[in-house]
């Protein structure tokens, strides 16, 4: 009778312990990484002033390396047209709208689709400097600084807290466009037939019978 008594209890203690150990090993991170470790994504705008006079003079080599930069990063992130912007106490009526005709066809010789660039509003800065705009996204990574949890011993079971951590940082640091994390960018129209020629051309090799021998030298 006491053997079994003992039996008895000790299972009730063994199923004690399990349940305690399962109560006190409560999530202490959502189990989706990437809700453990968002990636964040705000709103910025990108925005270049160039004091060149381009209405009389080609840009400077300094204005054309920040230019080439700026319409690479617009041809890549951008979510919105290109405004351009000329202080309303730099020029004349006739002499700012040759400067914004003038940006426009920069903007457009570079690729820019001209149904894509936008003129603002004039605002009373000081200054020469024209200026180009356009909306985008930045984004923010986390930290994986937290190294508290003990790897050697983890009776619980439990995760590292950085679990997830990395994936979702280096995705943040290479991704080309940070709006794609809010929006994917559409993809374009798949041809089917293109592509089966394609797949049909790579199968079959190049047709050897209309290669010919090369004409014997005299």
């Amino acid at each position: 009778m006491t053997n079994r008594l003992s039996s008895a209890a000790m299972k009730f203690c063994t199923i004690a312990f399990a349940l305690g150990l399962g109560a006190c090993d409560l999530p202490e991170r959502p189990a989706d990484y990437r809700e453990a470790h968002p990636i964040g994504v705000q709103p910025e705008t990108r925005t270049l002033s160039l004091v060149s006079r381009m209405e009389a003079e080609p840009l400077s080599p300094e204005d054309q390396f920040a230019f080439d930069s700026f319409v690479r990063d617009f041809h890549m992130r951008a979510s919105g047209p290109v405004g351009i912007q000329v202080p309303a106490n730099s020029a004349s009526g006739i002499e700012r709208k040759s400067r914004i005709e003038r940006m426009e066809e920069l903007l457009v010789s570079a690729g820019v689709d001209r149904r894509m660039i936008r003129e603002l509003p004039m605002d009373n800065e000081k200054g020469s400097a024209a200026t180009i705009s356009f909306a985008t996204y930045k984004v923010s990574v986390p930290e994986c600084r937290v190294w508290s949890a003990e790897s050697g011993f983890n009776w619980a079971n439990r995760r590292s807290p950085n679990y997830g951590c990395a994936t979702q940082r280096n995705l943040g640091l290479t991704v080309a466009n940070p709006g794609d994390l809010r929006k994917p960018t559409q993809m374009d129209p798949f041809d089917g037939t293109q592509a089966s020629g394609t797949i049909a051309t790579h199968r079959d090799g190049p047709d050897i019978t209309t290669v010919t021998e090369p004409a014997a030298a005299e």
